[in-house]
């Protein structure tokens, strides 16, 4: 199946005829976030970071994206661009396994202009990094509208994003919240961020 750019923030259905699949869900059951080692805003990143890489069988924790990125385990209450916390990423690390990975990052500024990318990782299993108002949540499912053309191509409007606060108690009504494209204003999203790990031989 190919996944054309479709108009994640759009207010109105395509005018073109197509064959619309209204309500589709994709979710991640159970993900279990790293608890941050400070109640900060880019401890709540790193470990966000820490679970993407961890489910692709890369081990490079928290605490060493913060010492690489600050210099040292200091609590920062505002997120870095995040041009700046890609780049930070991007490279290849020699794990203490005796192996090398190459780690790429996939990321936006500003709230993304389609969703293809972010649905397929859901569907796959593998969250995403959503910086909204400056605080970052995990993205574990979405709630879309897909429209299918006459050639298979498919257009997906969101509706719902839901997240997850890695800053707030697992146990607490505060860990599970949700991005509402009729409720929510797209400007205030800061960014969306994932990484990809590729061996190097």
């Amino acid at each position: 199946m190919v996944l054309l750019a479709g108009a994640a923030w759009a207010d109105k259905k395509p005018a073109i005829p197509l064959l619309a699949r209204p309500n589709q869900v994709v979710d991640i059951r159970g993900l279990k976030v790293p608890e941050p080692a400070q109640k900060c805003e880019n401890f709540g990143w790193a470990a966000g970071v820490e679970l993407i890489l961890r489910m692709q069988g890369v081990s490079l924790d928290q605490k060493y994206w913060i010492t690489k990125i600050e210099g040292g385990e200091l609590c920062r209450e505002q997120l870095r661009p995040m041009e700046e916390l890609a780049q930070a990423v991007d490279g290849e690390y020699l794990l203490d396994v005796g192996r090398k990975v190459r780690l790429k990052t996939k990321y936006t500024v500003g709230p993304p202009a389609v969703l293809d990318d972010m649905i397929v990782s859901i569907r796959e299993g593998s969250p995403w990094l959503f910086v909204w108002k400056g605080h970052p949540y995990l993205v574990d499912g979405l709630m879309y509208d897909e429209y299918i053309g006459p050639n298979n191509n498919r257009i997906f409007m969101v509706k719902e994003i839901k997240l997850l606060d890695p800053l707030a108690a697992p146990d607490s009504p505060e860990r599970q919240v949700s991005f509402v494209r009729d409720r929510d204003n797209p400007q205030d999203v800061d960014g969306t961020m994932t990484v990809r790990a590729t061996p190097v031989e």
